[in-house]
């Protein structure tokens, strides 16, 4: 199952970012750090520090806001 994950980094990774040697990839590959969320978890909340960049490997993520104390959904990120 990881051979798959990272299979699949790998064709997302090229898809968005150009090619990944071997030496570029040993050099990323530990520091990984795989997250699995369930519907309706938090990844990050707006105003947080961002040090980390998330790739989708499956299913979707929701940005929301609150605005007007409601909840509003500001878009999708599917994967990749």
């Amino acid at each position: 199952a990881l051979e798959s994950r990272e299979a699949l980094l790998r064709e997302v990774l090229q898809k968005e970012f150009g090619g990944m040697d071997a030496a570029t990839w040993s050099a990323v590959a530990p520091r990984i750090r795989w997250l699995q969320l369930a519907a309706g978890d938090t990844l990050c909340r707006e105003g947080e520090p961002a040090d980390t960049m998330y790739v989708v490997l499956s299913g979707r993520l929701r940005a929301s806001r609150l605005i007007d104390d409601a909840e509003q959904v500001v878009g999708e990120i599917s994967r990749g």
